[in-house]
C-alpha cells in the first residue's frame, strides 16, 4: 500500500543513515509544529480532473526523476487558455490561479488579459530543480512544472516564474523535499523559535562569521536607543544587550517619528504607549513579535533616531552596519509599500496572498506553487528600495514576511513556512544573496556586486543615496587591512583609479548635487569593470618629465581661487580629441548602447558609453559626429568586464591610408609622434594594445553670483586602441583637469 505524507515534513527519522555533522536531522520541535500545520490545511476535497489532465497520469512519483534521466523542457499541452480557465478541473484551476499569481508578481496592476489570451495555447513544461545545493545529505531532486502561454501565432511565449511541485512525498520518502500547506490562519510563532534553535544547533558558529565578530556592539560606538517591549518605553542600550531590528519601507503616509523633545517622556515606563496610536501597523507588529520571540529590545530607525537631530542622525547612519549585524535577528516587512501594511499573518493582520495548493485527481496527489525566495525578495517593495539594501546585507538572521507566508534566512540556509526544508544538509546557493559583505576575502567582488545591487534600487530622495550606502563603506573600511583611504562621495579614495571607470545602464541621468566622477552623481544602475587580475593597483597614467601623472582629491578649490567648489578630482594625464560616430551599437544583452570612436582618418578605433540619456537622445538621428575629449587612464585588461571586452574585436591599422582624397586633403597622413612617452604600468614588458578612457566635457559652475569656468564633467567611459593616439584629431598632450 502506498503511503503518502501530505503537508508535513519528510520523515527524516526514518532514514537509517542520518548525517552526524550537525546533530539530529530534524528537531522534535520542528516535527511537532509540522503536524500542527497539517490541521490548518485548506480544503482540498475537490480533485476532479478533466479528460486532458487525467491523461497526463500525474502521480506523486511523477515528480521524482528516474534513472538520472531528465525531462527538462518536455511539454504537455492542456489546450486553449479560454478552455483551461473554464473547465471544472482541479489541475486546470491550479494552472489558471498560477498564471494569475505570476502575472501579479510581474505586473501588480495588470492581471491576465483573458480576452486577449483566449486563443493562446497553455502547456505544462517540465523543468529541473534549481534552488538547492546538496551538501552532506543525498536529497533526491524533485522536478517541477512551469506554465507556458504561447500566443496564437506561435511567436510569443510567456513562462511562469512560479513552479508547480508536489506537496506530498511518494511512499514517505525522507529524501524528497516537498511543499507544505499552512492555511490562512496566524503564523505559528513556535515555528520561528524552532528555526532559530535549528540555526544555533546545526550551523554552530557559521552564521556568526568573522565579519560579525570583528564588529563592536553599536552601543559602544554611539548613544543607541531601543524600544523595551516589556516596559513599553525607550531605553538607552548598554553594550552587549540583546536586541532585534526592523527593516521596512517607510512610505509616504505620515506617522510618528522620534524628536529630541520627546526623549524624556518616551524613556519613562509605558512612555511608548503614549504614542502607540501614532505608530503604523508594521512597527506595532514588530514590537509584539519581538516580545513573543523572547527578545526584550527592538531597534526601529524612526523611533530610535531623533529625526530632528542632524548630528545624531549622521552618527547613527554611519553605524547601520553595526546595528543590523549585531542584532539577534531582523524582522523584515517585505510586503506592502508603506509602514501601515503590517506583518501579514501575525497580530491579527490577514495574510495578503492565498497559498496556491490543490488536490489533483483521486490518487492522493497534492500540487502547489511557490515563488523563489531570492526572486520574490528582489522584486518586492522592500527589495526595490535603496535604504533597505544594507539592512539585509548585514543581518545575520532575518524573519521575512512576504507572499502571504513567513521565511527565515540565515547565512547558511533559507527555511520557509510553505516548504519542508528543515535539515542540516540543506544549503541554498547563497551567492545569489547578499552575503558577500559578510566575507572578508573579496573586496573587489563585493564592492562591484554591492554597488550594482544598490544603484538598481530607488530612493524617494536621491540626496539620501550616500547615507543609504554609508554602512557598506564603513564595513569595508573595518574588514580590510589594505589601505583604502577614506570614503568620499560613495567611493574609497584608495580605489579611485578603478572606481572612476564605472559605467551606467539605460535611462540614467545626472544628479547635479554630487560630482560626475562618482556613481552618486548619477541616477541609474552602475557597473564596474573587473580590475587587472583581481588587483586594485590599476592606475596607469601618462607620465611626462615636466608634469607627473596622477589623480588627487580635493575637498574644495579655495586654494586656486574657486571657493565653494567642492569634491573635485585633479586628473593629470594624456588627453586627445576623437570623433563619436552618431550610429549606435545596440541589441539584446547590451546594458546600454555603445558608440564608436573614430580617428581623424575616419577609422573606428574604440568604443564609448555615455552616462546621461539626454546625450544618448542627441545621437538618436544620424548627424555629423561630435568631437569629444578623452583622457587616457589605464590599460584595458582582457576579461576586465562585459563592456570593455566588446572593444577587443576592433580591427585597427595605424599604417593604413585613408583612401579618400577629401580625407587626405583634410587631415595630414603623417601621424603625430611627439606625444609618445612612458606608460606607468604592470605591463611595461608586454604593454597591452588598448587603454581605458574617460570622456569629458567643459563645465561652468555657478556659486552665488560667481561663475567658475575651467572645470570638466565626466559624461562617459570607454576603450581605445593605443596606436590610435597618433591619429587623434589634434596632437595628444599632457594636461591637467579639474573634474567636478
Amino acid at each position: 500500500m502506498q503511503q503518502i505524507v501530505v503537508f508535513g515534513l519528510p520523515e527524516y527519522e526514518q532514514n537509517p543513515h542520518p548525517p552526524a555533522a550537525h546533530g539530529d536531522p530534524a528537531s522534535p520541535e520542528i516535527l511537532e509544529i509540522a503536524s500542527r500545520l497539517q490541521t490548518t490545511k485548506p480544503d482540498l476535497s475537490d480533485g476532479v480532473l478533466c479528460e486532458t489532465c487525467s491523461n497526463l497520469n500525474l502521480t506523486p512519483s511523477s515528480f521524482t526523476p528516474k534513472d538520472n534521466t531528465s525531462r527538462n523542457e518536455e511539454s504537455m499541452p492542456l489546450g486553449l487558455f479560454q478552455d483551461v480557465h473554464t473547465r471544472p478541473c482541479s489541475l486546470c484551476r491550479l494552472v489558471s490561479r498560477v498564471l494569475d499569481a505570476d502575472y501579479k508578481l510581474h505586473n501588480p496592476d495588470s492581471p491576465v488579459d483573458r480576452q486577449a489570451n483566449a486563443n493562446a495555447q497553455v502547456s505544462l513544461v517540465w523543468t529541473n530543480h534549481e534552488d538547492l545545493q546538496e551538501v552532506e545529505y543525498a536529497f533526491n531532486k524533485t522536478d517541477k512544472l512551469r506554465v507556458q502561454l504561447v500566443s496564437p501565432d506561435g511567436v510569443g511565449a510567456y513562462n511562469s516564474e512560479l513552479r508547480i511541485e508536489p506537496f506530498c512525498s511518494p511512499e514517505g520518502d525522507p529524501k524528497v523535499l516537498v511543499g507544505r500547506a499552512h492555511g490562512d490562519g496566524e503564523i505559528d510563532v513556535e515555528l520561528l523559535k524552532s528555526w532559530m534553535k535549528c540555526c544555533e544547533d546545526w550551523h554552530a558558529g557559521e552564521c556568526k562569521t568573522s565579519f560579525r565578530t570583528k564588529l563592536e556592539h553599536p552601543a559602544a560606538r554611539f548613544v543607541m536607543y531601543g524600544i523595551d517591549v516589556v516596559e513599553m518605553r525607550l531605553k538607552r542600550m548598554e553594550e552587549g544587550e540583546r536586541y532585534c531590528a526592523l527593516s521596512y519601507v517607510w512610505g509616504r503616509k505620515p506617522f510618528y517619528r522620534l524628536l529630541k523633545g520627546d526623549l524624556d517622556s518616551l524613556m519613562g515606563v509605558n512612555g511608548i504607549k503614549e504614542v502607540m496610536h501614532q505608530l503604523p501597523g508594521t512597527i506595532v507588529g514588530a514590537m509584539g513579535l519581538a516580545r513573543d520571540l523572547g527578545v526584550r529590545y527592538l531597534w526601529v530607525d524612526s523611533v530610535c533616531i531623533p529625526q530632528d537631530d542632524d548630528v545624531y542622525k549622521a552618527q547613527a547612519i554611519g553605524k547601520m552596519h553595526l546595528v543590523y549585524s549585531k542584532a539577534e535577528f531582523t524582522i523584515v516587512a517585505a510586503s506592502g509599500s508603506d509602514s501601515f501594511y503590517g506583518l501579514p499573518g501575525y497580530g491579527g493582520v490577514a495574510r495578503d496572498e492565498p497559498q496556491l495548493v490543490q488536490r489533483v485527481g483521486r490518487g492522493g496527489l497534492v500540487l502547489g506553487a511557490r515563488a523563489r525566495y531570492q526572486w520574490s525578495l528582489a522584486t518586492s517593495p522592500h527589495g526595490q528600495r535603496g535604504w533597505t539594501y544594507q539592512e539585509m546585507c548585514f543581518s545575520t538572521r532575518s524573519i521575512v514576511f512576504m507572499n502571504g507566508s513567513v521565511y527565515f534566512q540565515c547565512r547558511q540556509a533559507v527555511w520557509r513556512e510553505d516548504w519542508a526544508l528543515e535539515h542540516p544538509g540543506v544549503r541554498f546557493f547563497l551567492h545569489e544573496m547578499d552575503n558577500r559583505l559578510m566575507q572578508n576575502t573579496d573586496l573587489i567582488g563585493q564592492y562591484r556586486h554591492s554597488l550594482r545591487e544598490f544603484t538598481r534600487r530607488k530612493l524617494t530622495f536621491q540626496d539620501d543615496a550616500l547615507n543609504a550606502y554609508t554602512g557598506v563603506l564603513e564595513a569595508q573600511q573595518t574588514l580590510f587591512v589594505m589601505p583604502l583611504g577614506r570614503a568620499c562621495c560613495g567611493m574609497h579614495i584608495g580605489l579611485i583609479d578603478w572606481v572612476i571607470l564605472f559605467y551606467l545602464g539605460r535611462g540614467s541621468k545626472r544628479h547635479p548635487s554630487m560630482p560626475s566622477w562618482s556613481w552618486a552623481g548619477w541616477i541609474g544602475e552602475a557597473f564596474l569593470p573587473f580590475p587587472m587580475f583581481g588587483s586594485i593597483q590599476n592606475l596607469v597614467l601618462w607620465e611626462h618629465e615636466h608634469c607627473p601623472a596622477g589623480i588627487t582629491y580635493f575637498d574644495d578649490l579655495s586654494f586656486v581661487g574657486m571657493p565653494g567648489i567642492n569634491n573635485v578630482l585633479r586628473i593629470t594625464t594624456l588627453a586627445a580629441f576623437f570623433v563619436v560616430d552618431p550610429n549606435t551599437i545596440d541589441g539584446p544583452g547590451f546594458e546600454h548602447p555603445l558608440w564608436r570612436l573614430c580617428d581623424r582618418r575616419g577609422y573606428p578605433c574604440g568604443y564609448v558609453t555615455l552616462h546621461d540619456s539626454t546625450f544618448w537622445d542627441s545621437f538618436s538621428e544620424p548627424k555629423p559626429g561630435l568631437v569629444v575629449q578623452v583622457l587616457v587612464l589605464s590599460d584595458m585588461v582582457p576579461g576586465q568586464g562585459r563592456f570593455p571586452n566588446r572593444g577587443s574585436s576592433i580591427p585597427y591599422d595605424p599604417q593604413a591610408d585613408p583612401g579618400d582624397e577629401a580625407q587626405r586633403e583634410k587631415w595630414p597622413v603623417k601621424p603625430f609622434t611627439n606625444w609618445e612617452g612612458k606608460i606607468r604600468s604592470e605591463f611595461d614588458e608586454k604593454p597591452l594594445d588598448k587603454y581605458n578612457i574617460l570622456v569629458l566635457v567643459p563645465y561652468t559652475k555657478t556659486v552665488g553670483e560667481e561663475k567658475y569656468s575651467g572645470l570638466h564633467e565626466k559624461i562617459g567611459m570607454g576603450v581605445i586602441h593605443n596606436q590610435s593616439l597618433s591619429w587623434a584629431m589634434t596632437e595628444p598632450r599632457q594636461q591637467q583637469f579639474w573634474v567636478l
